[in-house]
């Protein structure tokens, strides 16, 4: 709870949002039971499948797909709605992205760590790798949704608007699509 926490405060100072009400903890264990479901969709998507070429690629496939769906769906469960689903999606792609990477060096890096602290450490030592890691998808989703969050400068805002139609036909913004303080849409 406490990670979901951390990630929701982190993506409200992103995005320059309020602090949600003090009774948003119920959005912080739907989160986490939902990422939990992701990890293990993600981790055993590999399991279920031969290795193939084609069986490789639509493993890949639904990953991407999965992290996509929910980075996306994420950030705008956490933060109540306060941002669109047109702004959520860079910071999702760049979250998966971001996320592709951590793999890598997870694989050359974390795999050998474990395996060397659960002989030295027990437990304990495998436990603290495990939420290193945990700290690492936290900083790339930050990180990503800094990312996600600076895809909406005003240019890209406007585009998004007029492909949109929140603009009335002589350019100037209908009531509805005026923009808040932190520059989103309430």
């Amino acid at each position: 709870m406490t990670f979901a926490g951390s990630v929701q405060v982190g993506f409200e100072r992103i995005w320059g949002l309020p602090a949600g009400p003090w009774h948003k903890i119920w959005r912080q264990a739907v989160w986490v039971i939902v990422f939990i479901a992701y990890i293990y969709a993600a981790a055993t998507v590999g399991a279920v499948t031969r290795h193939t070429p084609a069986e490789t690629v639509s493993r890949v496939s639904v990953a991407i797909v999965l992290g996509i769906v929910f980075f996306w769906w994420g950030l705008r469960f956490l933060v109540a709605g306060r941002v669109s689903y047109l702004a959520a999606m860079p910071g999702a792609l760049a979250t998966v992205a971001f996320l592709a990477g951590l793999r890598a060096f997870s694989a050359l890096v974390f795999q050998p760590l474990i395996v060397s602290n659960a002989v030295t450490y027990g437990a304990l030592g495998t436990v603290l790798i495990v939420q290193s890691w945990l700290i690492g998808v936290a900083g790339y989703s930050m990180a990503a949704s800094c990312s996600g969050a600076g895809s909406t400068t005003p240019g890209f805002r406007a585009w998004a608007e007029n492909h949109w139609g929140h603009r009335k036909p002589g350019g100037e913004e209908s009531e509805s699509a005026q923009e808040g303080p932190s520059g989103l849409r309430p």
